[in-house]
């Protein structure tokens, strides 16, 4: 009974992928006809919650975590929506098929490597794993952590792959967050960030970065790559933005976005909220211009933390606002349908 269970699963997550790789073939389609996107989506959700391992504590979940968890469940569906209309690269909807809709999403990792850790641990590893390799970074923004020491700590190469590979072997992990200093100017024996996602394709990398260093070149192999997805930080408008990062620099985030746009490459934001933007960042205004204008797929929100040499406690937005932060953006979720 076990071994047909385990074949049955086999073939299941085979017939998955299968028909994620027809979805992928097909999508200069999809881009075309949103009743198709749908009935696909559809088909789509219906599968993988089929495939999904199951949670023995679901009963002792309360409501109101339910109820944000299918809103967050609502937003993915819509973003994939996105995602198909849009015209990614081949490489780019491949690994978001198969490295984060049904490695990440669906099994939560790579099963073999996470069955052999909760069998000798007694529980799951963690799903993921953040890395700073280096903490150089071509801006100097107000308050920020990465001033916090040397700026030319970093992980040597031989590091950082083994981090990659054990987070993988040992953890079954499909998705690896990437931060800094500005992960794009991390360099050792001759290699860099996006040297590593080529060495490693069946992981996606999310890396938060300034935006400022790229330029065609770089998104045109992200793009080839697929399993990169750049999460820009901005502060607001053009104004709060250059403010604290510097003049110019929501310019060229713009430049960024353009031809991250062109190349068909996923990508996303980076908020940091503070005492001074937090309303801005929130505005209806705003979310319609970095998510239907320019593109962007998804978004991260950080509070500002007093961190590091540089800090400042005048950045720290106030209790109020943090109240407001978090009614606000369960209010996006709900009408915009976007992972915020």
């Amino acid at each position: 009974m076990v071994a047909n269970s385990h074949t049955n699963g086999f073939l299941k997550d085979k017939a998955f992928n299968a028909g994620l790789d027809v979805a992928v073939g097909i999508s200069p389609l999809l881009s075309k006809s949103a009743s198709l996107r749908h009935g696909v989506l559809q088909i789509g959700k219906f599968v993988s919650s089929r495939l999904s391992p199951g949670n023995p504590l679901i009963t002792s979940i309360p409501p109101g975590i339910l109820t944000d968890r299918s809103l967050f469940g609502d937003s993915f569906i819509k973003t994939f929506d996105r995602v198909l209309a849009r015209r990614l690269s081949e490489a780019t909807l491949r690994s978001i098929a198969h490295n984060l809709i049904h490695g990440a999403l669906v099994q939560g990792g790579e099963q073999s490597a996470i069955a052999r850790f909760t069998n000798e641990f007694g529980t799951r590893p963690p799903s993921t794993l953040t890395i700073s390799p280096g903490k150089a970074c071509n801006l100097e923004c107000t308050g920020c952590y990465a001033s916090a020491g040397p700026t030319a700590e970093k992980l040597d190469w031989s590091t950082f792959d083994r981090i990659i590979t054990e987070s993988k072997t040992l953890w079954g992990v499909k998705f690896l967050v990437i931060s800094g200093g500005e992960p794009l100017v991390y360099r050792s024996e001759g290699k860099g960030l996006l040297d590593a996602a080529e060495k490693h394709p069946d992981v996606l990398f999310m890396f938060y970065t300034n935006g400022t260093l790229i330029d065609e070149k770089i998104a045109q192999r992200m793009a080839a790559l697929g399993n990169v997805t750049p999460a820009i930080s901005v502060e607001g408008w053009r104004d709060r933005t250059d403010e604290r990062r510097g003049s110019g620099v929501f310019d060229q985030i713009l430049a960024a976005m353009e031809q991250l746009r062109k190349a068909g490459v996923l990508f996303g934001i980076s908020l940091t909220a503070t005492r001074h933007n937090a309303e801005e960042i929130l505005s209806e205004e705003f979310i319609d211009y970095i998510f239907e204008q320019q593109g962007a797929f998804y978004g991260w929100i950080f509070q500002y933390m007093p961190i590091g040499r540089s800090y400042t406690l005048d950045l720290m937005p106030t209790p109020e606002q943090r109240l407001w932060m978090w009614k606000r953006s369960w209010e996006i979720v709900k009408k915009h349908k976007i992972f915020l």
